[in-house]
């Protein structure tokens, strides 16, 4: 299910991000984190949330990815280790290929 996140979701959005990126700095993706886990948390609850149109994909009771839009600009998408390579990204930002971010996601 594709869907704006809720206020009281931002720990499981963070939690999501915490673990993307972990998966990916442990892989040699990117370089690892200058941010403590609570300070990731406190700036996702609230600056990420308060600032940008934050979507999520929901696959049962947990959330499998993140996307955060400031205006027309993807600012952040993080998909759960355990969800990725399943085109669960691709379907939270459909204008991807096309260049066209306003698009909206479902």
């Amino acid at each position: 299910t594709l869907r704006r996140s809720r206020p009281r979701e931002a720990a499981e959005v963070a939690d999501v991000h915490l673990a993307s990126r972990r998966a990916a700095e442990a892989a040699g993706f990117i370089p690892k984190s200058i941010h403590t886990d609570d300070e990731t948390r406190l700036w996702v609850a609230g600056t990420l949330m308060a600032t940008c149109d934050v979507w999520v994909a929901q696959a049962g009771r947990r959330l499998a990815a993140m996307m955060a839009l400031d205006g027309d600009v993807l600012d952040q998408l993080y998909v759960a280790p355990e969800r990725q390579g399943r085109g669960v990204g691709d379907s939270l930002w459909p204008g991807r290929r096309r260049g066209d971010a306003s698009r909206q996601p479902g």
